[in-house]
């Protein structure tokens, strides 16, 4: 009997873990700030990571079809430019970047 009731626990524990995102958040621990304009023109949504509770990193978590990247958080101004042919808004891109990386 105590070993059914101890497998259950283990089960409905394991349920609970399994289901919940509250065991590792995905945290940005390291960010980079030379990331190539080509790549942030495929950059499909972005979101601003807090240094509060678990993640102690402030910085910008760059969503693409099959990879996330850690980013400065000064490249939220490069992401705000207008989307246009990819050639002018990479030479946008670089004229912003020099600019906010001295």
């Amino acid at each position: 009997m105590e070993l059914r009731v101890t497998a259950l626990l283990l089960v409905v524990c394991a349920i609970i873990f399994t289901t919940t995102e509250g065991g590792i958040p995905q945290c940005c621990v390291r960010v980079s700030s030379n990331i190539p304009c080509k790549t942030l023109h495929k950059v499909e949504k972005y979101e601003v990571q807090e240094a509060s509770g678990s993640c102690d990193t402030v910085a910008l978590r760059l969503h693409m079809k099959s990879k996330i990247y850690c980013a400065d958080p000064r490249y939220d101004k490069v992401l705000n430019i207008p989307k246009k042919s990819q050639r002018k808004w990479v030479r946008d891109c670089k004229k912003m970047i020099k600019k906010l990386m001295l």
